[in-house]
């Protein structure tokens, strides 16, 4: 599993808190429509598969190499090693939550080899086939739905102020 999140400042979380008390329903749906939406299509662009592998593989140390072919790797009838293919599902089951009353944001990769593929415990081979830890470009994205949230805000109370 990998994950990254993000807190709010404290003063912006209380006048957020606010805002949910007097117009709950209204402040749930506006995120929910505007911000969440847009955070969820940035993360789906930061979330790409990088291009074939390049081989051959440069392991983390021998140990690895040998464990995954006695363990890990796949054989046919004959013992011949399945080249592994991607199945393009890796980011399938990414989350991105927000918490409407603290502003927190949580992008989340159940997957329980994501760790070892884009988190912190990456693999010497994973980083010199493409991949790469998301954890730079989400705190950017995350920063950026920071603004739009503070502008939902805005539009929230002036919305308020007019009813």
């Amino acid at each position: 599993m990998f994950s990254f999140e993000f807190e709010a400042d404290t003063d912006i979380m209380l006048a957020w808190h606010d805002a949910i008390v007097q117009s709950p329903q209204t402040t749930r749906v506006f995120i929910e429509g505007t911000v969440l939406g847009d955070i969820r299509r940035k993360v789906a662009v930061v979330n790409a598969y990088p291009p074939l592998p390049v081989y051959p593989i440069e392991w983390t140390s021998e140990k690895q190499r040998r464990f995954y072919f006695a363990v890990i790797a796949q054989r046919d009838n004959d013992g011949n090693i399945i080249p592994y293919e991607r199945r393009g599902t890796f980011f399938d089951d990414v989350t991105v939550e927000l918490d409407a009353l603290s502003l927190n944001l949580k992008i989340t990769n159940p997957n329980p080899v994501a760790r070892y593929v884009i988190g912190d415990d990456q693999q010497k081979f994973h980083a010199n086939t493409g991949w790469e830890n998301p954890s730079e470009q989400y705190l950017v994205i995350l920063i950026e739905a920071q603004d739009d949230i503070m502008d939902a805000w805005i539009e929230i109370i002036d919305w308020r102020n007019l009813a």
